[in-house]
């Protein structure tokens, strides 16, 4: 009867000691994104609550899920480590993911038109000299997905030929798959000719209005080059003056913006071949 005397307050101290949170914490906000491309995102996460423990402690990354749009993700992402992080009246915590969505569509897991996000992050807490525990404090990010704008090269016209130079009229058309408007700026370009270069170039915006291109919508627009001919392969020089079709390489870099205030403008590099009659104007 002693024995069980003496081992009541001994159990009832252990589960003091243990100090078992008295609610569960707020999720984590989604603060917004960044993206040098469409490729590559990070996503930032936000714990601003007051404490809802009995003391101050310490918050320290212990495991992480990420779930996207239902299905759990194996790999294509990380969570930066913020550390131990010391919390008082508040707990705080600034967290960011990255995510890689060439993996993620190697997993079939990328691309949607919307992403669906979900962040699991669980963290060791500790308080005072009670028995570390630990909270699971989720954050679900919603947000559209980016697909690169697509080019075509529609058609090549001679508007003056020159002893030296000649002066031609290149058809650009340019598709957006997005369900949003999105706006091509500070184009620059390369164009090649049968493996040969022709010329290079660099403009603002392809839209002589400057105005954004529609959803699901496409705009076409011409870009105005100097080719000189001093150096150029003899029978490219003969498929121009034949106006034969010209195996062309198109390559360049062009800024993208949305109308989507927390995904900011990217740079997008496209490459695309083709062949294309010449033209005379």
């Amino acid at each position: 009867m002693k024995k069980l005397i003496f081992l009541f307050p001994v159990l009832l101290l252990t589960l003091t000691c243990r100090s078992v949170p008295p609610g569960p914490l707020p999720g984590l906000e989604f603060r917004g994104l960044e993206a040098d491309n469409p490729h590559e995102l990070s996503l930032h996460f936000r714990l601003d609550a007051a404490n809802p423990f009995t003391q101050s402690g310490t918050f320290e990354l212990a495991s992480y899920r990420v779930r996207i749009n239902g299905r759990e993700a194996s790999r294509g992402f990380r969570l930066i480590d913020p550390g131990r992080t010391n919390f008082s009246n508040r707990v705080q915590l600034n967290l960011r993911l990255e995510m890689d969505l060439r993996t993620l569509i190697s997993d079939g897991l990328a691309p949607h038109e919307v992403y669906d996000i979900e962040l699991i992050p669980v963290f060791a807490v500790r308080t005072g000299s009670a028995q570390p525990f630990n909270v699971e404090v989720p954050g679900q990010a919603v947000f559209p997905g980016v697909q690169a704008p697509i080019f075509r090269i529609t058609s090549i016209a001679i508007l003056r030929a020159e002893l030296v130079n000649t002066r031609f009229r290149v058809g650009i058309r340019i598709d957006n798959p997005n369900p949003f408007p999105v706006v091509l700026s500070m184009l620059s370009y390369e164009l090649y000719g049968n493996g040969m270069f022709w010329a290079e170039g660099a403009i603002d915006r392809l839209s002589p209005n400057r105005d954004p291109i529609p959803g699901n919508s496409a705009v076409a627009g011409n870009l105005y080059l100097l080719m000189n001919f001093i150096d150029m392969d003899r029978n490219l020089l003969d498929q121009f003056i034949y106006l034969q079709n010209v195996a062309y390489r198109f390559t360049g870099t062009t800024q993208v913006s949305t109308s989507i205030d927390y995904l900011p403008a990217f740079s997008w590099t496209f490459d695309l071949s083709g062949s294309s009659r010449v033209l005379d104007e």
